[in-house]
């Protein structure tokens, strides 16, 4: 809201869907960004290839096809993709490593990943930004929040109910 040169898409796994793919294709277009899905193409479609071929191709094609389609709307576009709170099967996982990986190599996509600790995620993984400064590759900034305890969780969500003007229940 702050910034109209940044637009923000948020994934989430709270609902189970059949294709990520096309759910990001979706999401994106809900942010006004209009971005087309992507069909498998001969070569890497049903029966052509394996299944993981197949998924990883359509998600790294939809990664370009976003970028570009936020260039051409001259935004910077925010990919969050939420902590899962559904099983991730093979499928999921390959089209989100897919559109990762293409996505860490693109000008107009910045990548959000919140709770993917049990997924092993494309590129490097950076504790700061001086040893991503002196890679030459892609790759991802790793932060594990911690050092908190309930009581800090409490606090801040009766702090944030005071500021809202709201009462928060002890439920």
């Amino acid at each position: 809201a702050r910034n109209p040169k940044i637009r923000l898409v948020r994934i989430s796994f709270d609902a189970v869907f059949d294709d990520l793919a096309d759910e990001i294709a979706r999401r994106v277009r809900i942010s006004g960004i209009p971005v087309d899905d992507v069909a498998p193409q001969s070569g890497v479609a049903a029966a052509h290839t394996e299944p993981e071929a197949m998924i990883t191709d359509r998600s790294r094609r939809l990664a370009n096809a976003v970028d570009a389609a936020a260039r051409a709307a001259g935004v910077q576009l925010f990919v969050f993709f939420d902590h899962p709170v559904i099983a991730f099967g093979d499928t999921l996982r390959w089209a989100l490593a897919g559109f990762l990986d293409q996505a860490l190599r693109l000008g107009n996509l910045r990548l959000v990943v919140a709770g993917y600790e049990a997924i092993q995620l494309p590129g490097q993984q950076f504790a700061n930004p001086q040893e991503a400064a002196a890679s030459s590759g892609p790759g991802l900034m790793v932060e594990y929040l911690t050092g908190f305890q309930r009581f800090d969780v409490e606090n801040l969500i009766r702090r944030a109910g005071e500021a809202l003007g709201h009462s928060i229940g002890p439920e």
